[in-house]
């Protein structure tokens, strides 16, 4: 039980390695997809000459139905991904926090502890 602290340590900075490498890893393929959807949108919003948000109704267009619906769709799904991301980060982020925190009270109780039983 002496020992724990060092293993709350390593949760902590597992957590923190990887939202790091959550970042590197899912980051480019997150900024290329919200590129494509926002091209697609501004594409829509050209032709159509209408403003594109979740209210716009892709049905009372006559021309670009499918492409209208396919840019809202683009566009909710990389807000989705975005939202996932920042959920994770979130979580990992306290975990870490809870995890280092416990491991430094843990460690100072055994440091407090041991010098106890010296003197």
């Amino acid at each position: 039980m002496k020992e724990a602290y060092k293993y709350l340590y390593f949760i902590a900075v597992t957590c923190i390695i990887g939202v790091g490498s959550g970042f590197v890893t899912l980051s480019p393929n997150v900024i290329i997809y919200e590129q494509e959807a926002n091209f697609l949108k501004h594409k829509v919003e050209d032709s159509l000459k209408i403003k594109l948000d979740k209210n716009t109704n892709c049905e009372k267009q006559n021309k670009l139905v499918e492409e209208c619906n396919n840019a809202l769709y683009s566009l909710k799904t990389s807000e989705s991904y975005i939202s996932l991301l920042t959920t994770l980060v979130n979580l990992l982020f306290t975990i870490a926090a809870m995890t280092g925190s416990l491991g430094f009270y843990l460690n100072v109780l055994t440091l407090i502890n041991n010098k106890n039983e010296k003197t």
